[in-house]
């Protein structure tokens, strides 16, 4: 009698994305010479999630059905497992490269204030890193050492606070400069 194989996958194509973004198994799919008519499915997505891939079966295979969210950037290896009814399985593995974003930094509109008073700097940032850390620095402008500044974050938003005192008059454009923990 012949010999049953375990199923041939196919994982879909090595992809790149930006950190946030969610990727699917598009592509993804199997073919078996399994006659049982019942399979399963599995994806490690290499990112520390394991979940089951719906399967959509077509004659002596099927197309794979699955999605994730990268919140974090790096290089991850993904592996499709596929198994028949008899136990055998197969797998395949493709690599996913999720590329880092830098912060979007809102510090709001210009202010005014009188020499030698102080000036109260409240911002704000969001990053698709979600798992990303921050810190915070401010060129005042003025001549001044740039300054580390008071960062409070949650999942990848955050609040910067400043205080200034300007010990000139002139006109002063603040520089405020937001980085996560990969640069």
């Amino acid at each position: 009698s012949p010999v049953e194989l375990g199923p041939v996958v196919f994982a879909g194509a090595d992809i790149t994305i930006d950190e946030g973004q969610s990727i699917t198994l598009a592509g993804a799919n199997f073919v078996s010479q399994s006659s049982s008519g019942q399979f399963s499915a599995e994806v490690n997505w290499g990112n520390g999630t394991i979940q089951s891939a719906t399967i959509v079966e077509n004659g002596n295979g099927g197309t794979l059905i699955g999605s994730q969210d990268f919140l974090e950037s790096g290089v991850f290896t993904s592996v499709v497992t596929v198994t028949s009814g008899a136990g055998l399985g197969g797998s395949d593995e493709r690599t996913i490269t999720v590329r880092n974003l830098p912060p979007v930094v809102e510090v709001g509109d210009s202010q005014r204030i009188e020499e030698g008073a102080s000036l109260q700097l409240l911002g704000s940032f969001v990053d698709p890193g979600v798992f990303d850390s921050h810190q915070a620095t401010i060129d005042w402008g003025d001549g001044s050492p740039i300054e580390t500044v008071a960062v409070e974050e949650v999942d990848g938003s955050g609040v910067i606070t400043g205080e200034h005192v300007f010990a000139n008059d002139g006109v002063f454009k603040a520089v405020v400069c937001v980085i996560d923990d990969e640069g």
